[in-house]
């Protein structure tokens, strides 16, 4: 019995110190993994945060950043990769806006041509009818019915144009 008697006094000591260690254990690696924790963050949220800030910029086509992440990592990578396809998008969209300058003024040549054709076709429409020497009268006649014009560049008389209709009405 005596030897059970001071192997559970030391058993019992040993409990005793580890009641008294363990809070401080448990606070070191408390402290240990908040310090890991914030620099783990620090090393990895961070450039993610970054990196998707530069996403939402080029989402709302700025392309005037550069993504200055230097690391080997994936998170190097992504940020190359993004510098890489801002250029790409940057000069697709400077050719982009090009194209459709260069078509805009292409659209306004086009319109102007057709307006100086159309003022042609009015003013030889004006000098056609000049040369007719027609009274307003006449004038109203032709363009109420073309038909009427003779020969000669006169308007016909309007009873030799009468359709059936307006004969049959006056019987």
């Amino acid at each position: 019995g005596m030897l059970i008697v001071p192997q559970t006094q030391a058993v019992n000591q040993a409990v005793q110190a580890l009641k008294q260690v363990a809070p401080w254990l448990l606070l070191a690696m408390l402290l240990f993994s908040a310090a890991c924790a914030f620099f783990y963050s620090r090393y990895l949220a961070r450039p993610i945060v970054r990196l998707s800030g530069i996403a939402q910029n080029m989402a709302e086509l700025d392309f005037g950043w550069q993504c200055q992440e230097q690391r080997r990592d994936e998170i190097g990578v992504l940020g190359r990769s993004l510098n890489h396809m801002a250029q790409q998008l940057s000069g697709a969209l400077t050719e982009l806006k090009q194209a459709n300058d260069a078509l805009r003024g292409e659209m306004e040549q086009e319109r102007e041509l057709e307006r100086q054709r159309q003022e042609e076709e009015n003013s030889q429409i004006v000098q056609a009818v000049r040369s007719l020497k027609l009274t307003p009268e006449e004038l109203a006649a032709f363009f109420q019915n073309p038909a009427n014009l003779t020969a000669s560049g006169q308007v016909g008389p309007k009873s030799t144009n009468k359709s059936k209709e307006e004969s049959a009405h006056e019987d």
